[in-house]
This record gives C-alpha cells, structure tokens and sequence, in this order.
C-alpha cells in the first residue's frame, strides 16, 4: 500500500504499517511507522496521543481493506479476524 507521511515529505510502498519505533518506549507509541520491501523502516507520523495514533492506524486500515476488497477477499477475512471480528 502507497502511503504520505504526516509532513507530506515521503511516499512509500509499505508492507507493514505499525504503531511505535525502535525504543518502544511510552513516547514512541504515539507514532506511526511504516516499512518496505527493501527492509527500510519509516517515521509516518507523530500524534498527541496513542489513541490518536490507533485512530489514524484504523483509517489506514479501512482504506486499504476498501482498495483490497476489489483484489482479494482472503486480504480482507484476514484482516477481520486479527482484530477479532468474524
């Protein structure tokens, strides 16, 4: 999935798309990180809090179920049982 970071500086095609950094210390859980094939790590964006930063996740993930839905349903049952649904 193709995603901008917060300042608009960077567009990456990431494959895995989190919430903290490297430390994964209470601070760093108000950011979003992305990665890419290549193995690099992203700083996406930095929020006030880890509720907004989980809020921002979700939006990131409706988007890409909403655009995987057209290319693959399994991407989608797969998506839904990780956060519990069925």
């Amino acid at each position: 999935m193709w995603i901008r970071s917060q300042n608009e500086e960077l567009l990456i095609k990431a494959v895995c798309i989190y919430l903290g950094g490297e430390n994964h210390t209470e601070w760093d859980y108000h950011r979003i990180d992305a990665s890419s094939a290549e193995g690099n790590n992203w700083y996406i964006g930095k929020y006030s809090t880890k509720e907004k930063a989980l809020k921002v996740l979700d939006m990131i993930q409706s988007a890409f179920v909403t655009i995987s839905l057209g290319k693959s349903s399994k991407c989608h049952k797969m998506m839904r049982w990780k956060n519990g649904s069925s």
